[in-house]
């Protein structure tokens, strides 16, 4: 999104304290980077190895499902920073799911897949993640 767009999408400041908190997370941990090194690795091998084969699509549509598990644990590492943020900013988890819930109601398609192929989790499953963390660590 494009920053005009997120404050957009975002109206609540607590909302938006989890958002760019999410995202510093992405960046001290270096998140993109790391994929891409990952990426480098599996297609230099497959190239190494098996040239380029049938198996070689194989080698790398197998990457991306395992890839897109790990981004997805990414993301949800991410959703748990931005609210520990938000904690430490205001004191309490106000406006933790609030993002997640505009992007819920938002979304259409077929969910089931959308969650198994994706890079992030569904929003249903966000919330849900973040419903657990906020109960048992933030009480």
């Amino acid at each position: 999104l494009l920053p005009s767009k997120l404050v957009e999408k975002t109206p609540e400041a607590c909302e938006l304290v989890m958002v760019i908190g999410h995202e510093l997370e992405h960046f001290q941990n270096r998140d993109n980077l790391k994929g891409l090194g990952r990426v480098a690795v599996v297609l230099m091998e497959s190239l190494i190895f098996m040239g380029e084969t049938i198996t070689n699509g194989i080698v790398v549509n197998l990457f991306e499902q395992i890839n897109n598990k790990h981004n997805r644990d990414q993301e949800t590492k991410a959703d748990f920073y931005g609210v520990d943020l938000l904690y430490k900013t205001y004191g309490n988890t106000k406006g933790a799911l609030g993002y997640f819930e505009h992007m819920e109601k938002s979304r259409t398609g077929l969910k089931a897949l959308a969650s198994y192929l994706n890079t992030h989790p569904t929003s249903k499953d966000r919330i849900e993640r973040i419903k657990k963390l906020i109960g048992e660590k933030y009480k």
